[in-house]
């Protein structure tokens, strides 16, 4: 995705839905956002490409946090998990 993101000159990435290992691993969830997901967005905010993020309803909640920490850690990346000023349509809270 990054590559084609950089290829088009993309301004911004909106991923959305059930994002994160599920299936038979989704308490691997937490190793998926330390191990991958925090390099996937450190290349996007590293060209000024901004990330929305809003995971799904099969992400784990206990996870949440540490979501939320890895996605702070970057300037570009935003997951609306409790910021009251985003709001949207068809997607489960």
């Amino acid at each position: 995705m990054f590559e084609v993101a950089e290829e088009f000159h993309a301004d911004v990435i909106i991923n959305g839905d059930d994002m994160l290992p599920g299936n038979d691993k989704p308490f691997r969830q937490g190793e998926f956002i330390t191990d991958c997901l925090d390099n996937h967005f450190a290349r996007f905010n590293s060209v000024g490409i901004y990330h929305l993020y809003y995971p799904g309803n099969n992400d784990l909640k206990i996870f949440d946090q540490l979501f939320e920490d890895t996605c702070n850690k970057y300037s570009n990346v935003f997951c609306p998990l409790h910021n009251a000023n985003l709001s949207s349509v068809g997607m489960n809270s």
